[in-house]
């Protein structure tokens, strides 16, 4: 149950739906008008949880079946979370997706980490003469492109394995006939190793010492993730560690793919 576990720690119920839930560069985690939870503070929180009850309940009270919830927050039709009892402890939650309210929550997520770059802008073709020097351009027609700008420490108290639930969504749809997953950095080939024995990303070409890619893209060395389809017009642009990404990746692939 290591990849539900996973899940568990990254995707919680955090006193309102509808709030903004995304680890940023400022290290702001958790919006919600002018609240504001530090990423570091949220990673203590998910330090102190500790549960007696090993039992996963719905919100009715009834305990689902551990396999059951499993399969439906992997399949995004479901959110696992955690709440507070009154003797003090925690218990698992499973509570059905609202997609009315989701779709709200995407919407302000995709405005407040929308890349700077007006070359990443949703609707934009994408150039792809940055590229040239890495990846021919006849090798990327017909594919759709996944552009994974990366940073090693991007986020202050960031957990180890932070692209886990992207990685299950990339090998779900991994096919180099279909689609070209380019993972890209500016840092030497000295520190990559380290940084993604920590952090693994799924990909079929990884960029490394790629400072003119990034420059060339305005990312500012900044954590992005770009899908495209497979006329190269973007679909996807989001900066920075948002919990809404796996889940809109998932949907995307199904469509262009």
């Amino acid at each position: 149950m290591k990849t539900f576990h996973s899940i568990l720690s990254t995707v919680l119920l955090i006193t309102s739906w509808s709030s903004l839930l995304a680890q940023t560069d400022d290290a702001t985690a958790v919006k919600k008008q002018t609240t504001t939870i530090k990423g570091a503070d949220l990673n203590k929180m998910l330090g102190n949880v500790r549960f007696t009850d090993r039992k996963i309940y719905d919100i009715k009270g009834n305990v689902v079946d551990s396999a059951e919830a499993e399969r439906r927050v992997k399949s995004f039709e479901s959110m696992m979370g955690w709440v507070r009892k009154e003797n003090g402890e925690y218990k698992r939650l499973i509570t059905n997706t609202n997609t009315a309210i989701q779709a709200q929550s995407d919407s302000i997520t995709k405005i407040a980490l929308r890349p700077n770059s007006p070359k990443l802008q949703v609707g934009v073709v994408l150039d792809l003469k940055p590229l040239s020097k890495y990846v021919k351009p006849d090798g990327l027609a017909g594919k759709a492109v996944m552009l994974i700008f990366w940073c090693d420490g991007c986020y202050a108290g960031s957990l180890p394995n932070s692209y886990s639930q992207v990685n299950e969504v990339l090998l779900k749809y991994k096919n180099p006939e279909k689609l070209k997953i380019l993972t890209i950095t500016h840092h030497s080939v000295e520190h990559v190793s380290t940084a993604l024995a920590k952090n693994p990303i799924v990909n079929d070409r990884h960029i490394l010492d790629a400072t003119a890619i990034t420059d060339s893209y305005e990312t500012g060395n900044r954590p992005i993730i770009v899908l495209t389809d497979k006329s190269h017009k973007i679909v996807y642009s989001i900066r920075d560690n948002a919990i809404m990404t796996p889940r809109l990746l998932d949907k995307l692939f199904r469509e262009i793919l």
